[in-house]
């Protein structure tokens, strides 16, 4: 198959990292039955497989990343034929905690109760 595009970070804790993507172009003529993501810190060579069981979906969380290291990602897909080229790697990101804890803020209104969820800033 050909390779999967638009591959892109959705969201990061400490020690994940949620990625999605979209499906190759080109699927070579039969089923993708699976994704292998890949990722490496910044300036390694050798790339790393996260997930070692069939990813028939174009999302998957990277987790046991280090917090503070600079990562990059990529994603193959793989069909009967065999695995096909890597999408275009990720833009290099560093793993962070949120700058903020999510929280609920309880306001009440004579009889009513409106919870808000919000971010610290």
């Amino acid at each position: 198959p050909g390779k999967p595009s638009s591959l892109e970070i959705t969201k990061m804790t400490g020690t994940t990292a949620s990625l999605n993507w979209k499906r190759p172009a080109n699927d070579g003529g039969a089923d993708i039955f699976n994704y292998a993501v890949e990722y490496r810190a910044e300036k390694a060579f050798k790339w790393l497989r996260a997930n070692p069981d069939n990813l028939p979906a174009t999302e998957f969380t990277v987790k046991g990343l280090q917090a503070d290291t600079v990562y990059e990602f990529r994603v193959s897909a793989e069909n009967r034929a065999g695995v096909g080229p890597p999408s275009e790697p990720t833009m290099p990101v560093k793993i962070k905690e949120p700058v903020g804890k999510e929280f609920l803020d309880i306001i009440r209104l004579c009889n009513i109760i409106i919870v808000m969820n919000k971010q610290l800033q």
